[in-house]
């Protein structure tokens, strides 16, 4: 059924927009779906609901655990040690592992200010495939020095 107050052109473009975005969705909702069903049972194995995963162009995975959650302020130590935990974890139960080349977990505060979130990293660890695929090694990633990180401003 037509609109009768819409021109024909309209009615059809929206319809071709439609199954433009059904078609996205088959493959891009799955995978979005699979990023937060992972995110989820990161946040029950690691006892927090401050945490967030990130994949950029389907080659990297950063996990940042924010300061509402006890692992965001452990001491430096600490932290490398659950960074390597959490890289180990993504390893071994991240549905997409095999298209990876790094696993970064970052440790961050959050402020939120209205309608602003300002973001500091307190400790970022980053490990490439292969510090991975040796199970037990004793690398605990590369960490940049934590007073080298900016905060950032964006949207909550």
């Amino acid at each position: 059924m037509t609109p009768t107050c819409m021109p024909r052109g309209i009615v059809r473009a929206s319809r071709g927009l439609g199954v433009a975005l059904a078609l996205f969705c088959t493959g891009g909702c799955e995978d979005v779906q699979r990023i937060m069903d992972f995110q989820q049972r990161l946040a029950s194995e690691f006892n927090t609901a401050g945490v967030s995963v990130n994949v950029t162009n389907g080659i990297h995975l950063s996990v940042t655990f924010y300061d509402d959650s006890a692992s965001a302020v452990r001491p430096t130590l600490d932290r490398g040690r659950l960074a390597r935990r959490v890289a180990d974890y993504v390893r071994d139960h991240y549905p997409g592992y095999s298209d990876l080349q790094t696993v970064s977990v970052l440790f961050a505060t959050r402020k939120i200010s209205g309608p602003l979130t300002v973001t500091e990293t307190m400790g970022d660890y980053t490990f490439t495939r292969s510090e991975l695929d040796t199970p037990n090694s004793s690398s605990a990633g590369r960490p940049k020095d934590p007073e080298d990180s900016a905060g950032t401003v964006g949207p909550p």
